[in-house]
This record gives structure tokens, sequence and C-alpha cells, in this order.
């Protein structure tokens, strides 16, 4: 299974176990220790802390008795913004390929400093350029089960 199938999973167990009353994931921490394979995989998910405003998980998958990866998810509630303008650095992505009948998932764009959609992997290679890239899953991770942004996001 690939790394992304992986994560995913861990971050929606921890979402079935802690992203309710108003709490959202925040943060996803995986380690891969084994490659993961189509086997029978064996879940836990351990809750480290229950609080006001923060939810920490541990989440283990196993396969054949032996661990092939751990994550570590943490939960918040969010609360509002300051009064004030926060300065950030302005970042425009270009549209979705959503009108690409080829793309099925996986990465399919980028975009560079100079802005407008690329369609050229070679500029990946390029250290000059900030890469943004749209990638498009195209399975559901849990049969039946609509994928969050968080887990989406893996």
């Amino acid at each position: 299974m690939s790394g992304l199938a992986v994560s995913g999973l861990i971050g929606y167990l921890a979402e079935q176990a802690l992203g309710s009353d108003g709490f959202i994931g925040s943060r996803l921490t995986v380690d891969l220790s084994r490659m993961a394979t189509l086997d029978e995989i064996t879940t836990e998910c351990r809750v480290l802390r229950e609080g006001r405003r923060l939810r920490l998980a541990d989440v283990t998958l196993t396969q054949n008795g032996r661990d092939v990866a751990q994550g570590r998810v943490v939960f918040v509630r969010p609360s509002p913004s300051p009064d004030g303008k926060v300065w950030s650095d302005p970042v425009t992505m270009p549209p979705p390929p959503v009108d690409d009948p080829t793309w099925v998932e996986g990465p399919r764009a980028f975009s560079d400093d100079r802005g407008g959609g690329v369609y050229d992997f070679d500029l990946w290679r390029d250290p000059t350029l900030r890469k943004l890239l749209w990638f498009r899953a195209g399975y559901d991770l849990v049969e039946g089960e609509p994928m969050s942004g968080f887990v989406r996001s893996r």
C-alpha cells in the first residue's frame, strides 16, 4: 500500500475517535516502519489526552503481528481569531485541471513563481521555483465513507 493510504487510514481512525464536538485535526505525524501490504490490518487507537481545547492520540497499524506504521494525531478546538490583520505570504493556486479527462488520480499540476498553471514535471527540478501541486485520490480510503478534508490532506 502507498504511504498516502496508510497515513490517510491513521488520520481516519483518529478522526473517528477524537474528531467531534467542534474538534478538528491540526497535525498528523506518521512513521512508516515497514512496508504495508494488502494483508489484513489490525489497528489500535490510544487516546493520550482529551482536554477542553486539545486532544491527542497515537494510532498503530499492525500486519502479521508486526507494526507497520504509527501515527500521532493532534486535534484542537478552534478559538476566535484576534482583532487586527495578520500578515501572510500570498499564495495563489491555479484552478485544478478538472476538465482533463485523463486525470483519474495522482499529482497533476504545478505553478511556479511566475504564476499560471504549468503541466511540466521537469520544472520540479528547478530549485529556484516555488511549486504548488494538485493531487487527486481516485479511490475511497474507507469504502462508503466520504473523506474529510483532514484525511484527504494526509
